[in-house]
């Protein structure tokens, strides 16, 4: 389950950054270099993956609460959950938009296509 979860987060960054290459493209165009466009698209993915993971965290700890004590354990282990899973979104993000060969800046307007 966890291997068919990991490939199924890793295969959507790759069609997400598949999908987005021409705004990559146009980013490149205007002069961003490749470590800008690396951080304009961790932040969104924070802000998408973070959010998404807080808001299951909650509904996991809220579940948790109605069915059973909330244990300081509990609530270290979700917590490390929490991180865990925000690292591997990171982790994957940044490997599958390194493998679109961003080449920041390089482009000029008769090359864009």
């Amino acid at each position: 389950m966890y291997a068919l979860s990991l490939t199924t987060i890793y295969q959507t960054f790759r069609r997400l950054w598949e999908q987005r290459g021409a705004e990559i493209k146009l980013f490149q165009t205007i002069g961003w270099d490749k470590q800008f466009v690396r951080h304009y698209f961790l932040k969104e993915i924070l802000i998408w993956a973070g959010g998404s993971a807080v808001l299951g965290m909650l509904v996991s700890m809220g579940t948790m609460l109605l069915l059973f004590d909330l244990t300081l354990t509990i609530v270290l282990l979700q917590s490390a959950g929490l991180v865990l899973i925000i690292s591997i979104a990171i982790t994957f993000s940044l490997y599958t938009l390194s493998k679109m060969n961003v080449k920041g800046g390089t482009i000029d307007a008769h090359g864009a296509s």
